[in-house]
């Protein structure tokens, strides 16, 4: 099986769209047999937590309204 090396710093700098087609391309591997079960369904989680986080979505509503992010209520 394929090692998949996504570490959280790596997770963080991806957007909603890299995010989404990570998840599409992990649900094939996995189906594939190429990425363990175990591996694929941790990673799963930690794609799906960070496409549900607040801070995500306040990116995603920042860059839909074409203004800056505003992540200090996350400090």
């Amino acid at each position: 099986p394929t090692q998949m090396d996504w570490n959280e710093e790596r997770l963080a700098a991806l957007g909603k769209e890299q995010l989404l087609n990570l998840l599409q391309n992990l649900q094939t591997q996995r189906g594939s047999g190429r990425v363990a079960e175990e591996t694929a369904a941790e990673l799963e989680k930690r794609i799906r937590a960070r496409l549900d986080s607040d801070e995500a979505k306040e990116a995603f509503a920042a860059f839909l309204g074409k203004r800056k992010p505003d992540f200090s209520r996350f400090t």
